[in-house]
């Protein structure tokens, strides 16, 4: 991939990013603020902060040019909308209007990645490979559930016959799937700012 120059976007890129943006902000905090009462009564946002979904957050391209730094957000925004994906499909305590959200946020997070894709192959780019993200529920079922195992999740309210409920690792995961993603904006706008200035 020839990666040397800086990448050009055009106004209306821009302005699309910008818009975005925008509509991912207001959709991660209102799909947030919906998944919180889900949590198990004794979860919090505060216990929460110890369990980590890396998988999703960690760089998988080397950010040492301008097309690195566009395809590695690419990749991580990739990640989330596969994750946010799973929001989507969850258990049936995920009402209709939360299902939806979750599917719009999931629809901007893909229709994001078309705009990077697009910049790539106006700047003469070849845009990264797909990941393989089979197994990804797989991998965040198991890692909720190691950690609400941790917390001493295993409760009367909380177990079926001594085993952490498959609802309670959804919810769980769920929340920290969107939180998580609301900590990756505000590194892509600067990302995106950097790479609009060049």
């Amino acid at each position: 991939m020839k990666d040397e120059k800086k990448l050009h976007f055009s106004t209306s890129e821009e302005r699309e990013f910008r818009s975005l943006c925008d509509e991912f902000d207001r959709l991660q905090k209102q799909c947030q603020n919906d998944l919180t009462p889900l949590l198990p009564g004794h979860v919090t946002d505060d216990t929460l902060q110890e369990l980590l979904f890396e998988e999703l957050t960690d760089s998988t391209i080397d950010r040492g040019t301008d097309g690195g730094i566009l395809g590695d957000d690419m990749q991580r925004l990739l990640r989330f909308a596969t994750a946010v994906g799973l929001v989507t499909k969850s258990s049936s305590r995920v009402n209709d209007d939360l299902h939806e959200l979750s599917h719009q946020l999931e629809a901007c997070l893909i229709t994001i990645t078309s705009v990077m894709r697009r910049v790539f192959w106006k700047n003469d780019l070849t845009p990264p490979q797909p990941q393989d993200l089979s197994g990804l529920k797989r991998r965040l079922d198991e890692l909720t559930r190691t950690f609400l195992n941790f917390l001493g999740e295993i409760n009367k309210e909380n177990t079926d016959s001594g085993k952490v409920k498959e609802s309670s690792v959804d919810d769980v995961r769920n929340y920290v799937i969107v939180r998580t993603l609301g900590g990756v904006l505000l590194p892509f706008k600067r990302d995106l700012g950097h790479l609009m200035a060049g």
